[in-house]
């Protein structure tokens, strides 16, 4: 076979993950996430979630699984996908607050009722703000029941 293929099974769904030598796919809730390889940015591991960064910095997936990094990392290198032990831009996220200078009021709202879904433990309505936040350029991340956030270069929050 051509390509890697690890089936996970994590909090009661399959999220598989094919790697070969034209993309990364990531299913998960019968949803297919693919980025290309001349897309591919890094790949991690952030709090048991493989995560795909694209060359924008920008997520281009992630989804959770119990699986560990050890088995992704080899499927990601085995087909020359960089791999990193951490987020590589870290360093870039700020804590949100609710006025927090540089964001604009939709993204101020946005991030407001994110907060309230993760209060409620509503993951569903969490990681549909999450995308609804990726549109605007801003990666977002939980610490904690923190959210952290961080802007896309070159794209306006």
């Amino acid at each position: 076979m051509a390509g890697g293929f690890l089936a996970l099974t994590a909090y009661g769904e399959v999220i598989t993950v094919a790697v070969d030598g034209e993309a990364v796919r990531v299913t998960a809730s019968g949803e297919t996430s693919e980025v290309p390889r001349e897309r591919f940015g890094t790949a991690f591991l952030d709090g048991g979630e493989p995560v795909v960064l694209d060359t924008d910095t920008a997520e281009a997936v992630r989804a959770k699984t119990d699986h560990g990094a050890e088995r992704l990392r080899t499927a990601f290198e085995a087909h020359g996908y960089p791999w990193s032990e951490g987020d590589p831009h870290a360093d870039a996220f700020q804590r949100w607050l609710d006025g927090t200078p540089g964001l604009d009021a939709g993204a101020q709202a946005l991030l407001r009722t994110r907060q309230e879904a993760l209060e409620k433990k509503d993951a569903d309505d969490a990681a549909e703000l999450r995308a609804a936040l990726a549109e605007r350029g801003l990666v977002v991340r939980d610490r904690e029941h923190r959210q952290y956030w961080r802007a896309v270069p070159g794209r306006e929050a």
